[in-house]
């Protein structure tokens, strides 16, 4: 995400909270945008396509019709068309995902990310989410991710909340501690006898 967008985004995300607030498809326009930015992410040639000054505007406006519509409310396929024709598109994904915040925000959810060595299969997802809800008392968007260099354990983030609990963390922290001991011990081992 580009950061001299951000307030670009920030205004999307808001006109389009208004407009489907008003509508009463807060919660239609919320899955969309969740679905949405996993496909943007699956396509990432898309929103490249859609800042491209290169490509006619109409064009870019005709492809988002045949693709979209009939599988996006008109309001969030509105919001793309919005986009293109204020020369905009290629901030699609970033307005989606400034909507989805303000949306959590509203309901009290957090989103928050879990790093794991290994994929997680449901259950342990859904063990791990209730305890995760329970310790922050808050209700969790998780983003599961995996990282082999973790080693094994877990790395939760919420915010500025982080809670590591991995392996590779402990071995960090016990390289810390044993680099503090070594330079205790030779301060030490240098000081005169004061007996």
């Amino acid at each position: 995400m580009r950061e001299q967008n951000i307030p670009i985004f920030e205004t999307y995300a808001e006109a389009l909270l208004d407009a489907v607030s008003r509508a009463g498809l807060l919660d239609t326009a919320f899955h969309e945008a969740l679905e949405l930015r996993k496909v943007l992410a699956a396509n990432p040639a898309l929103p490249r396509l859609l800042e491209k000054p290169a490509i006619l505007k109409e064009d870019k406006l005709a492809l988002l019709r045949r693709v979209f519509e009939g599988r996006l409310s008109p309001l969030m396929l509105n919001l793309a068309l919005l986009l293109v024709h204020k020369h905009r598109g290629g901030n699609w994904d970033g307005v989606l995902e400034f909507f989805i915040r303000r949306v959590e925000e509203k309901r009290g959810i957090r989103s928050a990310q879990v790093t794991t060595a290994r994929a997680l299969m449901a259950d342990e997802r859904i063990r791990l989410q209730d305890s995760l809800e329970k310790f922050t008392g808050a209700k969790l968007r998780v983003e599961y991710r995996q990282d082999p260099e973790v080693l094994g354990g877990v790395l939760f983030r919420a915010g500025d909340l982080m809670i590591d609990s991995t392996i590779r963390g402990f071995l960090k922290e016990l390289r810390g501690r044993l680099g503090r001991l070594k330079v205790e011990t030779s301060a030490t081992a240098g000081s005169p006898d004061v007996s």
